[in-house]
């Protein structure tokens, strides 16, 4: 059986053994609680918190019954030129009113310690959780069914003018509500604000996996400008590949972020994911970007063919 009603359980708990089961926290290094934080960012107060800045807040004047919860990102090392950018990302985005997008609710700045306070509604678990959690492989049409909402988070994005490109399609930044779908959460907004300097972290620190699921053409030279949706399906692609093969991408891989195709191909086989679905994913996660799906909705098509036969 899927787990993903720990959110909807919680309510009947009380609010800090709820907090600690509902806590979103995106770095991938585990978190510390404090028994006694107790914090307020604008309209919110904090109701569990971690070490790394990623909290779980109630409104302020919400009442012990209240079931809705919201989940406080912090953005950190802004500079006035960051700043500026981030607001206008923000405002851009808190209109934004799509199924496969969980809602940005509120910003806040901080000039003082120069971040910004990004407060999402909280509508489900985290992928990477139910990932973690569920002891036998995750169902087939689950994850074709979550591959292709995550398409249509990509589609609305990129059929912006101009295009927006995510850059995090991972696990780590998709939620599954209550009724088994996945939403995109974040749209890459923590992460865009420096690029160089987070892939050299991402590149000195391996053991954070994040670096994996980046496309082999993309470097710490890497201008955000010149990405392409290449790159978000080969994000998107490294996700599906991990769920269906319970491996994180390329963890036992010592080549070079190249030449990666037959090795997916080979992991995918072994796994014993049919064939239809892993030259989906191999397509999407091919080496040479021209090769790859040219848009999302190609590659959404293919999804949907198979789920009708799942």
């Amino acid at each position: 059986m899927l787990i993903v009603s720990r959110f909807h359980c919680a309510i009947e708990m009380n609010q800090r053994q709820a907090s600690c089961q509902l806590l979103v926290f995106r770095e991938g290094r585990g978190f510390v609680m404090n028994e006694d934080i107790e914090r307020i960012v604008g309209d919110y107060v904090i109701v569990e918190g971690s070490v790394f800045g990623d909290n779980l807040a109630k409104r302020k004047d919400a009442t012990d019954d209240d079931a809705q919860f919201f989940f406080v990102e912090r953005v950190s090392r802004l500079n006035d030129e960051k700043i500026v950018e981030l607001k206008r990302m923000t405002a851009q985005f808190m209109r934004l009113n799509h199924p496969a997008l969980v809602p940005l609710q509120d910003v806040y700045f901080d000039a003082e310690i120069s971040s910004a306070y990004l407060v999402w509604v909280y509508e489900g678990v985290q992928l990477s959780d139910v990932y973690f959690r569920q002891k036998q492989p995750l169902p087939l049409q689950y994850i074709v069914q979550w591959g292709m909402d995550m398409c249509d988070a990509l589609i609305y994005f990129h059929e912006q003018n101009p295009p927006y490109i995510v850059e995090t399609v991972r696990p780590y930044d998709i939620v599954i509500t209550q009724d088994r779908r996945a939403k995109l959460f974040g749209y890459g907004l923590g992460v865009k604000q420096d690029s160089l300097e987070r892939v050299s972290i991402l590149s000195a620190t391996p053991e954070l996996c994040f670096g994996n699921y980046f496309a082999p053409e993309h470097t710490h030279t890497t201008l955000l400008q010149d990405l392409t949706p290449q790159y978000d399906i080969y994000c998107l692609g490294s996700t599906l590949h991990q769920l269906l093969t319970r491996k994180d991408p390329f963890q036992d891989f010592d080549r070079p972020l190249v030449q990666r195709t037959d090795y997916l191909a080979s992991a995918l086989h072994t796994a014993g994911v049919p064939k239809a679905v892993s030259d989906i994913v191999v397509k999407a996660t091919h080496d040479n970007a021209e090769k790859r799906y040219t848009t999302v909705r190609a590659m959404k098509a293919d999804l949907h063919a198979l789920a009708t036969d799942i």
